[in-house]
Parts: structure tokens; sequence; C-alpha cells
């Protein structure tokens, strides 16, 4: 049986919660939001709010899915309950930010089947509305792009249980066309098939008037990943119309984005699934061409963490990667003055590399906070930690040191430092975003001798103390 969806007269919001907080040093450590515990939540901003939403009660899997949240008033220190969604809760949705609009679509619902229904967020209102019907055949995991106008769904894949060998799999089939959100209306126009191979996991970005798709991956007979593809288009929604582009010369896997510098786009991706090195170009608009962008050979992209942000024609490229060396971590930058990746020296800030940290970015800074690394880093069970952020005063974890410190990166200065530990204990992939121009981390998890830790609380850090 089916969540019952409420009419939206009952939509109501909570009251605010009452925020008691204390200060040390950069660090506020608020009220607890009123939300029970999650992993994966989606997180996001508008203006002085700060939202938690979603995720699921179980970590790493399917089952226990949320659709509540809560709303944080960085002004007030306030926490806000969230209105009930109307969508019901599904495994694996797409969420996106528009605007000051969240879309809850896509994902799978609790027969296994693609979840054609969804509702759409007004963060400024606290209410919800529901999604309207999709003008193509409901998906998993289609690319997106946003901005103040629109919301864009594209490719993804649908996926099919079979019986392979005496075993269930799944045959999975790349989609080309998909569809776009009118913010101001909320209402859906199809978008076409595109003119390139169908495909998953694509990279888009909204510029000017046009959609640029470039990347993505298919599957061999439906269950063998492909590698990353070079091919790209550009719709162009005052005519309704894709263009095939040259191709870019550049296999866009995971990790891929494409951003503003300046007039060009740089455009990034891993060059291959499982793979370390990266690949990225220039594309120019006005000519509709992309060049190569060099000096990519220091640049590795490890498969436990990469984060990546740009500011004011500068990219940050922020990795961490296991070898036979353990964990190790590094951080590069680029920018069309210097023409150059420049590696940072994250060795003299003295933090510990880490997987599963909290990452967040916006405007001039990004932020790495908390994680975890495994115990075959050289660290003893029970040791305890010092400048570097282990908690040093919680019980010692079993196997898995875990921090409470990270990395603060400065594009306008192009510059690294330490972010000092937090008042939270210490933990894995906490919920991260900037507001108001303060980065808050919240919830999370570790396992320690006691059981499992389910963190369900919050902190402030304000970079300017």
């Amino acid at each position: 049986m089916r969540p019952r969806v409420l009419p939206l007269a009952l939509l109501l919001a909570a009251p605010s919660v009452a925020n008691a907080q204390t200060s040390a040093g950069p660090w506020t450590k608020l009220a607890d939001p009123p939300i029970p515990h999650r992993y994966s939540t989606f997180v996001a901003s508008h203006g002085s709010r700060a939202l938690l939403f979603a995720g699921s009660d179980v970590k790493d899997g399917s089952g226990g899915e949320r659709t509540d949240g809560a709303l944080l008033d960085v002004a007030t220190r306030a926490w806000t309950k969230l209105a009930e969604c109307p969508a019901p809760p599904r495994d694996a949705p797409t969420i996106v930010k528009g605007g000051r609009f969240v879309v809850y679509a896509a994902g799978r619902d609790r027969w296994d089947e693609p979840d054609a229904s969804g509702a759409v967020l007004d963060l400024a209102a606290n209410t919800w509305r529901a999604l309207p019907a999709w003008p193509v055949a409901p998906r998993l995991q289609p690319a997106t792009a946003s901005d103040d106008a629109r919301v864009v769904f594209f490719g993804g894949h649908t996926a099919k249980e079979e019986l392979v060998n005496g075993a269930r799999a799944y045959r999975m089939t790349p989609l080309a066309d998909g569809a776009v959100l009118d913010l101001a209306t909320l209402r859906f126009e199809k978008l076409p098939p595109a003119p390139i191979a169908p495909s998953a996991g694509a990279t888009l970005a909204l510029v000017g008037s046009t959609l640029l798709v470039f990347g993505g991956h298919g599957w061999r007979d439906g269950f063998g990943i492909t590698e990353p593809y070079d091919d790209a288009a550009l719709y162009d929604f005052e005519k309704r119309a894709w263009t095939k582009l040259p191709p870019t010369g550049l296999s866009a896997g995971d990790a891929g984005f494409a951003r503003a510098v300046g007039e060009r786009w740089l455009v990034f991706g891993r060059k291959s699934y499982g793979g370390w090195e990266a690949n990225a170009a220039l594309f120019d608009p006005s000519t509709r061409t992309f060049a190569s962008v060099g000096g990519l050979e220091r640049v590795l992209l490890g498969v436990s963490f990469v984060g990546t942000h740009v500011h004011a024609g500068r990219a940050l490229v922020m990795s961490t990667r296991q070898d036979h060396e353990g964990y190790l971590h590094g951080a590069w930058t680029w920018s069309a003055r210097e023409d150059g990746w420049r590696e940072l020296d994250l060795a003299a800030t003295k933090v510990e590399p880490r997987m599963a940290p909290g990452f967040a970015a916006e405007g001039r800074y990004a932020a790495v906070v908390c994680g975890n690394r495994e115990i075959s880093m050289g660290l003893a069970p029970g040791k305890k930690g010092g400048a570097g952020g282990l908690d040093a005063g919680a019980e010692p974890p079993t196997g898995v040191p875990y921090y409470r410190d990270g990395l603060l990166f400065d594009l306008e200065r192009d510059t690294v430092r330490a972010l000092p530990a937090s008042p939270l204990a210490a933990r894995a992939r906490p919920a991260t975003v900037w507001v108001g121009g303060k980065l808050l981390v919240a919830l999370g998890y570790a396992h320690r001798v006691g059981g499992k830790d389910r963190f369900t609380d919050a902190a402030l850090f304000d970079p300017g103390k």
C-alpha cells in the first residue's frame, strides 16, 4: 500500500524550535534540529535559510527512506520543522535546487519501479506542491542542471529485473530525452532526444539560453558499464532544437562539472571509470568548440572522495585516494590567467587525509570537514587524538578513527588552511552547507566500541572569526 498523500491544505509548518547555543572561537554549537537521524541528507540554502531534507535510516543501502526535514534560520539560529512532503518516499530519489525551489522526483518506488510522482518545495514559504506529470517516461538517476528559471532533467536509465545465470540482475537501458521544469509556472516541457548516445551520468550546464550536455556512459548489453563518452550537444530553449557539437576530446565520467570561467566554460571529468586520471577542456559558446586544457598529470582523482568548486575564474579540485601507502589527499587550482594547475600544500596544514567527509562550497570558500579513515593507516585502537582533530573526549573507536577538523579553501586568495576542530563529536558523512556566509555541519555517524553513534546535533562555523 502506498503512503497516503495529504491535500495541500493540511501541509502546515511546525512552530520554530528554540535554539540554545554555545560559542567557542569560530564555532557555535546549535540546538539539535527537530528531526531524527538519517544518512545521505540533501542540503541546500536560500538567503538566510538552510535545509536538511530526506535521506535514509539505512547506511549505504535502500530502505528507511525519509521525506521529512528541517529549516535553520541562520539569523535567529532557530530551527523550523519542514512542512510534510506530499510525495511518497522512494529509494535513490533525484533532489535538485533551482532558485528558491527544491524538486523531489524520480527514484524507485516500494515496488522497485521508477516513481512518476514528485513534489516541489518553496524554501521561502515552507510549502509543498505536487509535481506535475512527467512528459517523458519515468526514469532513474537523470542528470540535472538548474538556475533561477528552470530545472532540467536529462537522460538517466530504466532498469528491468532479469534472471542471469540463475541470479537476479537489472538490465539497464540509458535514455537520451528529458524534461524541463519552468520554475515560474511549475510546469514541465518535454526535452526531445539529443543527437548523441543515450546516457546516464552526463554532465549538464545551462549556458545562457542553451543547455550543454556532454559525457556520461551506457551499458554493454544492458549490464557492463561502458567507458565514458566524449560526445556533446547543445539545446536551444528558444528554438527548441538540438545541435550536435564537434567531439570534445574529453571522456567525462563521474566527478564531472561544467562551470563558467569568464566568457568560456571549464568542463572537467574523470578520464575512465575507476581511474585516477582527469580530463579538462574549455568550451567557447560563441564558436561552439572545445579547447583542451593540459597540465593534469598531477591531478589524481581517488574514489574515496572528490570535491570541486569554481569561483571568480578559479577552479578547485580536491581528492582523497587510497594506494599501497594508505590514504593520500591532494588539492589543485586552475585559472585561465595562469594557464595551468597548481598543487596546494596540504601537508603544511597538518590535516590528516580522510574518506567520507562533509564537503560544501559557496562563493570564495570551500570546506572539507569531519570524515574517517581505516585503522591500517597506523593508528592503534584506543589511541587518543590531538591537534589533528580525533575526538579525544569520546569513547575510542573500534578500528576506524574519526575526525572533527578539516580544510578551508579560499579561492579568492588561492590558499588553504586548517579548519579547526568542531565542538561536535568526531563523525563521518555529516550534512554540510554554506548559509549566510557560515558553514552548517549537522548529523552524521560513527562506529564505536559501544555500537553505532547516529548524531542529530549541529554547529555553525564562521570563517571570519
